[in-house]
């Protein structure tokens, strides 16, 4: 038997009922025939929800991103994609590659696109030119934009735009996380990422719960 280290987000606030990824992708594919330009920002390692969203695009619109995402694009691609084509991404253009010619512009112009974006500067800069019937898909957890924990820098970048929180958390649920400590049996769990770690005590009566202080060690 072992230690098992636990995530516990869902423990920390109200569980609001869960999207699967399929029903995301079907969501963001009605937002996306409704708009013609839509931005994605969500983070740029979760890859089964860029996946998703760049397979809900509809036919005949572009796919866009920078450099920096077209990379980790396709290190996923030349390590899954021969097991699964939902991990290719060869339609997928990076804005300032040497094919990516003012051609492509005009036609994403016309036709519409889905573009992955970060909040920084240089992405609002391209946003501002669509501010007509273009929508920002918010696909991260919803307390970095209100709340007491909300990122400044993230409101900024999507203020004066309209936002759809299209979202599903990738922590599992609290019956989840019991039915993984049942089959592992472990000699005892350490929570992290948790703003209430003692709950553990409860969920997981008859394991030893070690909540730890940042900064603090144990040792086995």
């Amino acid at each position: 038997m072992d230690w098992v280290v636990c995530e516990g987000t869902t423990l920390s606030r109200p569980v609001e009922k869960l999207l699967t990824e399929r029903e995301l992708g079907q969501l963001a594919q009605q937002i996306m025939e409704r708009y013609r330009y839509v931005f994605a920002l969500c983070s740029s390692t979760n890859i089964d929800r860029i996946a998703t969203l760049y397979r809900a695009n509809p036919q005949g619109r572009l796919t866009i991103c920078d450099r920096y995402q077209k990379d980790v694009l396709n290190v996923i691609q030349r390590r899954h994609g021969a097991k699964s084509a939902f991990y290719c991404f060869d339609l997928v253009c990076w804005t300032h590659s040497e094919s990516f010619k003012p051609r492509l512009w005009k036609y994403a112009n016309h036709h519409g696109f889905l573009m992955f974006v970060r909040p920084t500067r240089k992405f609002r800069n391209i946003m501002e030119h669509y501010r007509n019937n273009s929508v920002i898909l918010y696909s991260q957890w919803n307390g970095y934009r209100k709340g007491p924990y909300a990122d400044p820098r993230i409101q900024r970048f999507l203020e004066g735009f309209p936002v759809i929180p299209l979202h599903t958390s990738g922590h599992a649920d609290p019956a989840t996380l019991q039915q993984i400590c049942r089959l592992v049996n472990p000699l005892g769990i350490i929570p992290i990422h948790s703003e209430r770690p003692e709950a553990f005590r409860e969920l997981m009566s008859g394991t030893r719960v070690v909540c730890l202080e940042d900064g603090k060690c144990l040792t086995l």
